[in-house]
Order: C-alpha cells, then structure tokens, then sequence
C-alpha cells in the first residue's frame, strides 16, 4: 500500500488534466463521481496531491531505499524496480498520460516501460485467467448512478477480466479458475459479504449504507491508483436534425 500511496503522490495530474484532456476535469482515485449519492470524499481525493517528497517517503517505508547508477530503487531481489505497463495501443488517452506518468516515476526511481499492443493481444494478456502481467491502465464507467453498484471493479475485486489489480481473490470469490484462485484476507471477504447483501436487498437506503462500508474498505486497502476524473460529455443540440 505504500508503494502505491508513493506512485499516486508522484503522479502530477494537473499536467495530465492541461495536456491529455485539454484542461478538463480534475485530479480524482478510482472513485464515484460528486454528483453520485454514493460520493466518497476519501476515497476520491486521497493521495491525489503532487508531491514528489512525499512519494520519496512512501516509497522508503518499503525498504527499498537503494538506487542504481541511473537512480532506479532496487527491489528484495537487488534488481531494478520495473513495471511493465500493458496498455491496448488504441486507447490512444491512456497511452498519452502513460507518457507523461513515466517521467514523474522515474523521478522517484520507479522504471515503467510502456508496451503496447493490438486490444486482442491485450485482452488475452489482461482480461484472461493469466497473472502473468504487473500493471494496465483503463477508463472507468462506474461512477455514477446505480452503475456504481451494477459495476463495482474498482471499489472490490469481484470481476474476474475487469478487477484486474485482484484477480485471484475475484477468481476466488466467483468460484473459477481454481489453479490462480487465492483466498483473500478478512477485509476483502468483508467487502464480498457486503456486496452479497446488495445483490439481496432492493431498498436504496440499504443499498447506501452496504456500499458506503465496501467504499470505506476501498478507502483503506487503496487498490488502484487513479488519475482524472473526467468532465460530463459534450454534444451539440438542435431541434432541426432529423433522422
């Protein structure tokens, strides 16, 4: 967790805002949007701000204060820190901000190489009972309406293709691929007993409560590091188009 809480602070996301999105939006984690009834003040803004000091000292609680000839932190297995980031190369946003994340990353002696690949490839690589791969990068839909319990990937990991920071535990709690299923600790099996008694209940103040603690438990475990939070879509409207 404070590696991850490290990587988030070295993230400036202002510049991704300005460059990437055209000075839209605002710095935000994997969660629902303002305008939701299930908003989550922590679990959006934490660890939002740039602050490469303060990523330094997350990232030394680790122990891996030793760096390489090019600055690189050195891991338990005395080589350098790398994470191969694997993105679908037509997801042309994510690949932009990847671009600018590498160098604030490499600021505080974390190496991403950034790989991309055709969405099949990725799918395959990403989406499928494989554990073989360290990190990707994808938009979130989840935010806002009952979406935020429909489709919850990022707040607990229960989907086995789409939680792709937890998939053992989701292999797990799905009751598939038992080969890479992995029992998850007692938080996140409390997370999975709550989201059970969503799918149970149709009472909207109950449904609140429930995903108000999985939100908490989010807050806490901090399972994916989040960028922007992207502004409502533009359209052009008139009552003169036809067909």
């Amino acid at each position: 967790k404070d590696f991850r809480i490290g990587l988030s602070h070295a993230i400036d996301r202002q510049q991704i805002i300005d460059v990437v999105h055209v000075g839209q939006g605002e710095a935000w984690q994997a969660a629902p949007r303002p305008e939701s009834r299930f908003h989550h003040e922590t679990l959006a803004k934490q660890y939002t701000e740039y602050d490469v000091d303060l990523a330094n000292e997350y990232l030394d609680k680790t122990g891996w204060t030793e760096r390489d000839d090019d600055g690189y932190r050195l891991g338990p297995d005395g080589e350098r820190i790398t994470i191969i980031m694997e993105i679908d190369q037509a997801r042309t946003t994510y690949v932009d901000a990847l671009e600018l994340i590498k160098p604030m990353w490499d600021e505080v002696g974390i190496e991403m190489i950034l790989k991309t690949m055709e969405r099949s490839l990725w799918e395959e690589r990403v989406r499928s009972s494989s554990l073989d791969f360290d990190a990707s990068a994808h938009r979130f839909g989840g935010g806002s309406g009952d979406a935020v319990i429909l489709d919850p990937r990022y707040y607990l990991p229960m989907n086995n293709g789409s939680s792709i920071y937890g998939k053992a535990w989701a292999f797990w709690y799905n009751g598939a691929n038992p080969d890479v299923a992995e029992e998850p600790p007692a938080e996140i099996k409390r997370a999975f007993e709550l989201y059970d008694q969503i799918k149970a209940t149709s009472d909207d103040d109950e449904q609140l409560a429930l995903m108000t603690e999985i939100l908490d438990i989010a807050a806490d475990q901090f399972y994916a590091i989040g960028t922007v939070l992207e502004p409502d879509a533009f359209g052009v409207v008139t009552n003169r188009m036809r067909n």
